[in-house]
């Protein structure tokens, strides 16, 4: 705190007695002229209203202003609702009325809500008018050309008041109430008056001195009197005066926050201080460097929040914020260069043994900066031309530097005042680009070069030796810090590397990437620790936290408050606090409420643009930033932050690009057509300081989810909106990115269309009903008639029916019962034929005729069997068991023949199908069985076996006759055997397949599709 108290110390005296008698102050304001759309730069008067909106008036019309846009009320000869003078003097606002005098209309008003003008008075619409005032809540004065009028708001009432010194123009300039009913005036060319409101007369009149006596203030109840020989301190009741400030021409007074008066004069801006009797000279300076002085200021206006407005005889507005100067600057000086030259800082130290020196390595050599005489001492021999981007100082107080073309490691000698090339001895050369410098100890020095490595360099023995990272050597590490876990830390532009203990143990790489512990980018400019042991890294595109406890990484990117991330340099206060310099000025991260606060040029830094390494904090907590056009040394506890949130106003609705008729900013309620649906918003929040700065947020409640996203754009627009209600809220923040409480609302109604309103709805309604109940009654009454006459018709043709019904029964018994005896006729016939045939072939001898006889015999039988089957009426056939009852009965007969000579096996899954030829199915299992009878064994033995298998699948049915005997060739089957070719036909006409092996024994495998479950 010691250093930054010194320097503004020394700043202050530098800029003493420039004036004769009084001391000097510069005032930083705000300049708003015709770029910001002034229309004639004589301010003659200003005052503000309820809704922080600045008025003040001109020779070339009215305006308003918001602090970003500016609105003019011209006067318009073709439109007689304009202003009717443009050509104005003074303003006062009462209630929600603008009074305004003019040039040659005389006196009339601006109703703020509705934006129209008003002249009541007739008497005085062409008198040239200068100043308005309140005298109470009841009556205000109007000050014209030697008279002036009393207007009793209560009764209308308008009482002129002629002055008795009749000169040129003379009028009342200014007033104070010195009691209830009395009120001094100040005049132009006839002194102070007194005024008795109850008579409405003059009743006194003293002159200071000859000159005009232009304003008037009462400050704990002394009066001061401001002419154009100076000011007065005028006791009222003795009447005598006493001139505390002479020799100034006194326009206006303005008592400050502080208790100073501020002097509007034609100088420029006095301050005088009445308990000290203290008068400084103020010299205004814009933000560009421009100076304003001498400069006649003829209105000063304050809203307490700590702006002042200053109006000026062709100089325009100026604008003071007591918050926008937040900081100072230092700028460069150098012998053969002009202060327009920009000359850039890097590193620096303020020296140790001297509190008022500081070292600032710049783009050529270095330069010791002297706090109490202003003074540069420029190292411009003691080396060749460089930029000198490293200074260090070493643990035993001795100040080491560096920089490119090739610098070398540059030692400060203090006995002869001069920088000196450090002395080497062995191979290594100094002769590198150095762009860090880092004390391992108290002999040795880790030096980073630009492509040349990393080297230690020994104190003691004067000798480099190289340096590697992790076994490789590292280029532009071009900054390095040492943490409370006595870490070491490199950035570099591979990324960050920490190495324990202090640069000599295990090594680990941070890197950008897609991997847990990136950072935002591998080029680092900036490394510091806070209070809680976290490591804060700038990166070219942004700001990283690293946790070294729990191994997070947290990454801060270009956001509001954060309007450029290339991070040059990290400091941060004490209250963990992170002051980042970068492209676009300082700012400033508070980790608390993850929340960024930017400061620019605009608040006193030396540039917005700042420099790598140019960063510093000393032992007292001040902070040093540099940049291209200078340093800024502040503590960051004494930054001056505006308190104050911005007032947010709805300017203006427009319909399809056309702004509503009505005011705005004194509406709450609107109603459009459903066809009206292309709305825009224009808002602004009246912050008068850095207005750029503020953020707004909107939210149409009822059409929005939420709100929407912060955006610097001051209107927005809605289209198609949907019938119904919405509240349009609006919000800002002041130049600290703080969210004011003050938002705006505005309830919004969309009528909905003629077919889409209530009243449309109900009669619709009605009339639907009332249509659905007629067409009910005459359907009914229709379905009543027809279902009589169906149910006529209906008992016609069921007595029709049930005769035909009748007929048909009588028919269908007759034909089942033919076909019972039809079936019954010729399973007889079957039968006889089979015992004819069991008879003929016992007559036989012949035992090929006798088999063959018993065959035919089976086939017959099979037959009648399966007409048994195809008797029962059900269509569906469990083929498992219809196939084991088959074989059952074919093996019967054929043991009827002879003795059988295998054992039978069956393997038959349960399935059920539909329509099933079951003839043809019978028929081949019997041709097959009666082959097994008769070719398959030679004699009578206990392994003979015949295996019978039926499996069932979604597509096919599988038969499977297997027995164990000796098989056959087809081809040795004896010609004239029906038997294999009928199987094969059978086989053919099921649309199936069949496939026989005859090793060891036979196998018939038959294949029958099945369609939908059917054979």
């Amino acid at each position: 705190m010691k250093v930054f108290f010194v320097t503004w110390i020394c700043m202050l005296v530098r800029c003493l007695g420039a004036v004769a008698g009084s001391s000097l102050d510069t005032l930083q304001i705000n300049y708003i002229g015709q770029e910001e759309g002034v229309t004639q730069l004589n301010v003659q008067d200003i005052v503000q209203d309820e809704m922080d909106y600045v008025w003040f008036s001109t020779e070339d019309g009215l305006h308003r202003f918001n602090g970003l846009q500016m609105k003019i009320f011209a006067d318009n000869p073709l439109d007689s609702l304009s202003i009717p003078d443009d050509h104005n003097r003074g303003l006062l606002i009462v209630d929600d009325t603008l009074w305004i005098a003019s040039n040659s209309q005389g006196i009339f008003a601006l109703d703020l809500r509705s934006e129209t003008f008003i002249r009541p008075f007739e008497d005085l619409s062409n008198v040239i008018s200068y100043k308005v005032f309140q005298l109470d809540d009841q009556h205000l004065l109007f000050s014209s050309s030697n008279t002036f009028y009393v207007y009793n708001r209560s009764t209308k009432g308008l009482t002129k008041i002629t002055h008795a010194q009749q000169d040129s123009e003379n009028h009342v300039t200014a007033l104070v109430p010195v009691s209830t009913d009395q009120f001094v005036l100040a005049t132009l060319n006839g002194g102070l008056l007194t005024l008795n409101l109850k008579t409405l007369s003059l009743v006194g009149q003293q002159r200071l001195d000859p000159s005009a006596h232009n304003a008037l203030l009462l400050h704990q109840g002394q009066l001061y009197v401001g002419t154009e020989q100076g000011l007065y301190l005028l006791d009222v009741s003795s009447g005598v005066a006493k001139n505390v400030v002479p020799a100034h021409a006194i326009n206006c007074i303005y008592l400050y926050e502080n208790g100073e008066l501020w002097l509007g004069t034609n100088e420029g801006l006095v301050t005088f201080d009445p308990s000290t009797q203290t008068v400084t000279q103020c010299i205004t300076q814009d933000q560009s460097g421009k100076v304003y002085f001498p400069l006649e200021i003829m209105t000063i206006h304050g809203d307490g929040k700590g702006n002042v407005w200053m109006g000026t005889a062709g100089e325009g507005l100026h604008h003071y914020n007591k918050y926008q100067k937040k900081f100072s600057s230092i700028s460069l000086e150098m012998e053969g260069y002009t202060k327009d030259t920009k000359l850039s800082t890097f590193q620096f130290l303020p020296a140790v043994r001297e509190d008022s020196a500081l070292w600032l390595g710049t783009t050529y050599n270095i330069l010791q900066y002297n706090y109490l005489t202003g003074e540069f001492k420029h190292y411009k021999d003691d080396f060749p031309k460089s930029l000198i981007y490293a200074m260090q100082r070493d643990l035993n107080g001795d100040i080491w530097c560096g920089g490119f073309d090739g610098t070398g490691l540059l030692r400060y000698n203090r006995t002869v005042d001069r920088f000196e090339k450090a002395e080497v001895t062995g191979d290594i050369p100094n002769d590198k680009s150095v762009i860090d410098i880092r004390p391992l100890t108290r002999d040795k020095l880790l030096v980073s070069t630009w492509s040349s490595g990393m080297y230690t360099y020994d104190l003691a023995r004067k000798k480099f030796e190289v340096y590697l990272v992790d076994g490789q050597s590292l280029n532009r590490a071009r900054i390095s810090f040492v943490d409370s876990r006595d870490n070491l830390w490199l950035g570099s532009d591979q990324g960050a590397y920490r190495i324990a203990d202090r640069g000599t143990g295990a090594v680990h790489h941070f890197t950008a990437g897609k991997h847990k512990q990136a950072i935002n980018n591998d080029r680092i400019f900036a490394i510091n620790e806070d209070a809680k042991g976290n490591i804060w890294l700038g990166t070219s595109t942004g700001v990283t936290k690293l946790n070294p406890g729990n191994g997070t990484v947290q990454r801060y990117y270009r956001q509001e408050g954060f309007p450029n991330d290339f991070v040059y340099s990290v400091l941060i206060d004490a209250r963990d606090r992170v002051w980042m310099g970068t492209n676009k000025g300082i700012a400033v991260l508070d980790p608390s409420t993850e929340r960024f606060v930017h400061y620019s040029h605009k608040d006193g830094l030396q540039n917005d643009e700042f420099n790598g390494k140019a960063a510093y904090q000393d032992v007292y907590g001040n902070f040093y930033f540099g940049g291209v056009d200078g340093i800024n040394v502040f503590h960051p506890e004494d930054i001056r932050i505006n308190p104050y949130q911005p007032k947010v106003h709805l300017e203006s609705i427009e319909l399809f690009n056309q702004p509503l008729s009505k005011n705005a900013i004194y509406q709450d309620h609107y109603t459009f057509h459903s066809d009206e649906n292309v709305l825009t918003f224009k808002y602004a929040a009246n912050n008068f300081l850095n207005p750029s700065k503020v953020s707004y947020s909107y939210w149409m409640d009822g059409f929005d989810k939420q709100w929407r996203p912060v955006t610097k754009n001051q209107s927005i627009t809605y289209t198609n909106l949907p019938p119904g209600k919405y509240t349009f809220r609006i919000k800002a923040t002041n130049d600290n990115g703080v969210w004011g409480k003050n938002e705006r609302w505005v309830w919004l109604t969309i009528i909905p269309p003629w077919y889409d309103q209530y009243w449309f709805k109900v009669v619709s309604v009605f009339g639907i009903v009332m249509s659905a109940l007629a067409f009910y009654l005459y359907k009914s009454h229709t379905y009543k008639r027809n279902n009589e006459r169906l149910e006529r018709t209906v008992k016609e043709r069921t007595a029709e029916l049930q005769e035909a019904l009748e007929v048909s029964q009588s028919r269908q018994h007759s034909i089942q019962f033919l076909m019972r005896e039809m079936k019954h006729r010729v399973k007889n016939n079957l039968q006889i034929i089979s015992s004819l045939l069991s008879l003929q072939a016992l007559n036989l001898d012949n035992e090929d005729a006798k088999h063959t006889l018993q065959v035919a015999r089976n086939r017959i039988l099979t037959i009648s069997y399966l007409e048994n089957i195809m008797d029962s009426e059900s269509e569906h056939v469990h083929v498992d068991q219809f196939t084991r009852e088959l074989c059952d009965n074919v093996l019967r007969l054929i043991a009827s023949d002879e003795r059988p000579t295998f054992e039978t096996v069956y393997d038959l899954e349960p399935a059920e199908v539909t329509g099933f030829n079951i003839t043809f199915y019978g028929l081949l299992i019997n041709e097959l069985l009666t082959n097994v009878s008769k070719y398959a064994f030679d004699g009578s033995r206990t392994d003979n076996r015949l295996t019978i298998s039926c499996k069932v699948d979604a597509e096919c049915l599988e038969l499977v006759i297997a027995d164990n005997g000796k098989g056959y060739n087809p081809e040795e089957i004896k010609q004239g055997a029906i038997g294999l070719d009928l199987v094969k036909d059978m086989v053919r006409q099921l649309r199936g397949e069949m496939t026989v092996d005859s090793y060891e024994g036979t196998k018939n495998t038959i294949k029958i599709p099945l369609e939908n479950g059917e054979a």
